[in-house]
């Protein structure tokens, strides 16, 4: 009798930091994880507050000295400034930054991509209207691109994971204001999910969600907020011989 063999991918995936205001909160998170080692660590943006650049060390410090040698990735939020986005590549370039772009790697012989975006708005905010020219545009070209570079990833990735900051459903945003969900999120990117079939989806930007946790055509997607999760999020990704497709689930 053949026994399958079951290969996991334990993954840390969290956002909205806004070092230094749940920076706390983050490492008692992280020091409360006796013997836990992740194969790959996210931030879904906003790891830093109004884009204070020297506010990321005390955390990409901790996780450096913590997981050595474990890869981190991460899309940039709203407060990671457009305008900062080269210096943080620069001054933490053991961060893999993705922004419309994607990183490829392997963890136990099972090859990874993560496509990482800032995501999309419905509505853009007084200030983005103000501010960033042709922003409608930009979030409707993003969601073109998600769907476009992801469709051509899953061809060759075993395990696809779209990470962005911005809400990709309403289904995570259930306990903030339904009038805000325009601002949050874009449901362009459901069709995109349900198109390409990502493995999983992990998102921030929602602080006050209560549901943390949705499907889309049947993929996970994870709110990882501090803010509303209280904790960092642990997802465990199984593949076994017998299936095809990898199956990812919370842990803790």
């Amino acid at each position: 009798m053949l026994v399958a063999m079951v290969a996991y991918i334990e993954i840390m995936a969290v956002s909205d930091v806004h070092s230094p205001r749940y920076l706390p909160l983050f490492i008692s998170s992280l020091k409360s994880l006796l013997n836990y080692k992740p194969d790959l660590v996210l931030f879904g943006g906003d790891m830093i507050d109004k884009g204070d650049v020297g506010s990321l060390k005390p955390i990409v410090d901790f996780l450096s000295s913590r997981f050595p040698r474990t890869p981190i990735i991460s899309v940039f939020g709203n407060e990671e400034y457009i305008e900062k986005a080269k210096i943080l590549r620069d001054v933490y370039n053991s961060v893999n930054w993705l922004d419309d772009e994607y990183w490829e790697g392997e963890i136990a012989g099972i090859k990874i991509c993560v496509y990482g975006t800032r995501g999309s708005l419905e509505k853009p905010t007084t200030w983005q209207k103000r501010n960033l020219p042709n922003i409608e545009e930009v979030f409707e070209k993003r969601v073109a691109m998600a769907r476009e570079n992801m469709a051509r990833l899953r061809t060759t990735c075993n395990v696809l994971i779209l990470l962005m900051h911005y809400a990709p459903t309403t289904k995570t945003l259930k306990g903030e204001p339904i009038s805000t969900y325009p601002y949050l999120c874009h449901r362009g990117f459901e069709r995109v999910i349900s198109e390409v079939k990502p493995d999983l989806v992990i998102h921030g930007h929602a602080h006050a969600s209560t549901i943390h946790t949705a499907e889309i055509s049947g993929v996970p997607v994870y709110n990882v907020a501090i803010p509303a999760v209280k904790d960092v999020t642990r997802i465990r990704v199984s593949i076994d011989d017998n299936s095809s497709k990898p199956r990812s689930s919370k842990v803790g």
